[in-house]
């Protein structure tokens, strides 16, 4: 599209090359939920309010600003015939349908011209870099044992894995011989490596390998229990190591509320991206996310990255006896209902959300605040886990607060240290009175709700939001009240015995 003051002037193209303007690329482009991008119909745009069509080519539309205010001032016209429309309006609800009909064209440039695909949603017109123009689905995991010992991670190179598939098996065993002596090029032990082998190709074969059954609460479940587990061997430790500590060496107040505390001093990180979406973000559609390649791929781009954590278990019987006060469930269930009411506005399935979830959330926020405070760390390097579950087979209530940026930063046993005894709980100490007061108040102690769709009370910018990178939940499902107590109440928190 040329860019001329009401189409005057000769087209870039015709002009002398050091007469001709910068060009920058159009800010307006159209996109549907299902991450299908396409440009903007100018054309059509264009002779919108007209029954004439124009055959428009090369130089025939141009873009141009007028003394109006917003979108009505920015007007798409076409040389050839004269005719000009505003991009007012441009920006609502399937506006596009009046142009593309009830479904959208399918294109995915990043695939090719040919990659187009059917797709019965209708286009919305997007900035083009808008943050609503691109959502990462982004899984992350931690590597726990067994999977972290080097035997597991040796047979998970592509290289080695087909090697031995490609050789015959005997008598339904994978040949020994040859594993022994693969083995021992490895540097590692021939007997447990020819176990972990047979394993795993008999797990292949019963289908066991297949983890699209196993849900998010069960994965963590996993994780949950390797911190409260043995320590790994010492030859076992490059990817996972830790040391378990027993609340009661910090003291009494502290170990009324925790139960136990990991320092994981040695953790390694994935984070792979599965899709992405636009216009809402991958939770809120009806099917799955757009996909990265053209047919279904056997890897996935993502990188891993190694730091260190403070895994802390907060004990049962608190929890227990501090949700069911009257007003904690008030509480909670303001945010509950309307998280209910903006998944059925958007189509997403019902979460459960239990006090403990915006509790064991909240906490994660205040404490990375304050570490980043005491510790020098900068907040958007410290991330959160969050393991809290009711489900009878996979209760949970503990998170975790780890350093995996992919820098030098945190990596040198500074988290670690700091939650040591006689630091960790001066430090939640600190953490929990800082907390009592934001420079916010009395307006957001007092708050009934803040953030998108109201799903934050009392957490604000000052008190309790994280970069987003830091937070599972995108700065939602917080509430300062249920861990201080409120002006009316003090000893609503669950924190406020120590304060």
């Amino acid at each position: 599209m040329g860019r001329r003051v009401e189409g005057k002037g000769k087209p870039c193209g015709q002009l002398y090359t050091n007469r001709r303007p910068q060009l920058s690329p159009v800010r307006f482009v159209a996109a549907c939920e299902n991450g299908h991008i396409m440009d903007f119909p100018w054309t059509e745009w264009a002779h919108k309010k007209s029954d004439r069509t124009c055959d428009t080519g090369p130089g025939d539309l141009y873009l141009y600003s007028t003394p109006a205010a917003g979108l009505a001032g920015v007007r798409v016209g076409c040389v050839k015939c004269g005719l000009s429309n505003s991009m007012a309006g441009a920006f609502r609800k399937d506006m596009l349908a009046e142009i593309f009909g009830p479904r959208c064209p399918g294109l995915r440039p990043w695939l090719g011209p040919s990659a187009h695909e059917d797709c019965m949603k209708i286009p919305q017109t997007i900035q083009r870099g808008a943050s609503n123009a691109y959502f990462a689905k982004v899984v992350s995991s931690i590597l726990i044992p067994p999977y972290s010992a080097r035997i597991r991670q040796t047979l998970d190179r592509s290289d080695v894995w087909e090697e031995i598939l490609s050789l015959p098996l005997v008598n339904g065993k994978a040949h020994e011989r040859f594993l022994r002596a693969k083995a021992k090029n490895l540097g590692l032990d021939p007997d447990g490596f020819i176990q972990a082998v047979q394993e795993r190709l008999e797990a292949e074969n019963e289908g066991a390998g297949n983890l699209q059954d196993v849900t998010e609460e069960r994965y963590r479940h996993d994780e949950y229990t390797a911190y409260l587990g043995p320590r790994p061997p010492q030859q076992e430790r490059n990817d996972f190591d830790k040391r378990s500590i027993d609340a009661s060496e910090y003291g009494t107040p502290f170990a009324n509320l925790f139960e136990n505390v990991v320092l994981v001093r040695k953790l390694r990180e994935t984070r792979v991206l599965t899709g992405f979406s636009r216009i809402v973000p991958p939770e809120a559609l009806d099917g799955p996310p757009a996909q990265l390649s053209v047919s279904a791929k056997v890897w996935l781009p993502g990188f891993s990255v190694r730091g260190e954590g403070i895994f802390l278990q907060f004990r049962r019987d608190a929890l227990d006896k501090w949700k069911v006060d009257v007003q904690v469930q008030e509480r909670v269930n303001k945010i509950v209902n309307r998280l209910a009411d903006m998944n059925q506005e958007r189509g997403i399935a019902a979460r459960f959300l239990s006090p403990e979830t915006l509790l064991v959330h909240t906490f994660s926020h205040l404490l990375i605040r304050q570490l980043a405070f005491e510790c020098g760390y900068d907040s958007s390097s410290l991330r959160e886990r969050l393991y809290v579950s009711s489900a009878p087979n996979a209760e949970m209530a503990g998170l975790l607060l780890y350093t995996a940026s992919g820098d030098s930063e945190g990596t040198l046993g500074g988290l670690v240290r700091q939650g040591e005894p006689g630091r960790l709980e001066a430090t939640i100490q600190a953490g929990m009175r800082n907390a009592s007061i934001c420079s916010s108040d009395p307006l957001c102690i007092e708050s009934d709700g803040q953030g998108l769709y109201s799903l934050n009370l009392a957490a604000c910018h000052a008190c309790s939001l994280l970069p987003e990178t830091s937070c599972e939940e995108g700065n939602l499902l917080l509430d300062r009240g249920l861990i201080v107590g409120t002006p009316e109440n003090p000893k609503l928190g669950f924190f406020s015995g120590i304060i």
